[in-house]
């Protein structure tokens, strides 16, 4: 089998896509709607293809590198492939990326190949890396909402939705408004932690991330505060690059600490553990390279006896990659789900991960990466192809 071609389709979202306010729903996006999406697409001279939902501004640089580097070669050599384009220790002990292309175009290139191996051998592509189970429980991921009341109604939608676990991204860390972040402190953020708690119970697990946007000192006050209350996990209360910072709030703190999503190589978790500088281990896999690149992560955390927690907040094609690897390991407790379901969906990938009526997610059972294309919508939804 050989890679004979390459092509991003840049697409119209359709009017629902449109309408979202991704400052609003996801804390990496960008101000108002969204108008476009891009579908990557790897050709095989054997007619199986792979697929991957990208950014499109980074349709050009994706098209540049399967053109430039994979162009006749066989996608189940992808690690021999790929493996010179991940970040390497040069004299001086600093870490360079080869080539210049950021390491998240590797990971879509990545994700197409293990898409094309796992439909050449009919297989989803957690069966091939080592299945562990069949489903896994599902959080509701929030959106950033600046006020109580507001925070309070969303989190009865989700549970109205089935989900028994909830993650809060608080007021202080809005991202619809920058003025009005300004004003809110994380006083705020302590009063809907208080009232969504009395409406959880013991019966929802609980989830904080503030984003990196603490302080050490807000940190520390706002962690004993939701440990007391029993959340789950603190994630990201501190910028990742206060390695002293966090492994003193590890220290100083039971409830567990949660870091890795903004990295961008797997190299770098190594000082955090070295450190003792986050309880579980968290990655966008897309970010580090690749679904190898996350397994390598789920086996580092294991060895220390630690979790690895991916970030499946995204669109089909993240949340299915992601899904992938969990199935795969079994240091892992939640899969993140954008709320209200469907949010980032598209009638171009035939599928969607929906929870069950006990908040579970279940196993895909197409092959690959476990979601067919409409090709048909594809060419209509198409407004520029890039090849």
């Amino acid at each position: 089998m050989k890679i004979t071609d390459v092509q991003v389709n840049i697409c119209e979202a359709e009017e629902k896509y449109k309408g979202i306010d991704r400052m609003r729903s996801c804390p990496h996006g960008v101000p108002g709607p969204l108008k476009t999406f891009a579908l990557a697409t790897v050709f095989t001279d054997e007619g199986v293809n792979g697929y991957y939902q990208i950014r499109p501004r980074d349709a050009h640089p994706f098209v540049e590198f399967v053109r430039n580097y994979l162009l006749g070669a066989d996608p189940f050599d992808k690690d021999r492939i790929l493996g010179r384009f991940r970040p390497v220790i040069r004299r001086g002990g600093e870490w360079f990326p080869f080539y210049g292309y950021p390491m998240r175009i590797v990971g879509y290139v990545e994700c197409c190949l293990w898409d094309i191996i796992g439909k050449t051998l009919d297989k989803p592509v957690y069966r091939l890396l080592g299945q562990c189970r069949d489903k896994i429980p599902a959080y509701a991921s929030s959106k950033h909402i600046p006020t109580v009341k507001e925070n309070l109604e969303h989190f009865k939608d989700c549970i109205s939705e089935g989900f028994r676990a909830f993650k809060l991204h608080p007021p202080s860390t809005n991202w619809t408004d920058p003025e009005m972040r300004r004003k809110i402190s994380w006083k705020t953020d302590l009063k809907v932690v208080h009232e969504i708690k009395k409406l959880a119970g013991d019966d929802i697990t609980l989830l904080f991330d503030p984003v990196n946007t603490y302080d050490r000192e807000t940190a520390l006050i706002v962690g004993k505060e939701i440990e007391s209350l029993g959340f789950y996990v603190y994630e990201d209360p501190m910028p990742t690059s206060d390695i002293e910072g966090n492994a003193k709030l590890c220290a100083d703190l039971k409830i567990p600490i949660m870091l890795g999503e903004q990295l961008d190589d797997i190299y770098k978790y190594a000082e955090l553990v070295r450190n003792q500088a986050t309880d579980i281990l968290r990655c966008i896999l897309e970010r580090i390279g690749g679904i190898t690149s996350a397994m390598k992560l789920a086996h580092l955390a294991e060895l220390h006896a630690m979790k690895m927690e991916p970030h499946s907040f995204g669109t089909q094609a993240t949340q299915f990659a992601h899904l992938q690897v969990m199935l795969a390991m079994e240091n892992n407790d939640f899969f993140e789900t954008p709320v209200p379901q469907g949010t980032f969906d598209t009638d171009v990938i035939k599928d969607a991960i929906r929870i069950d009526n006990e908040g579970f997610v279940h196993a895909p059972e197409k092959p690959g990466l476990g979601f067919e294309v409409d090709e048909k919508k594809l060419k209509e939804r198409t407004v520029k192809i890039i090849r």
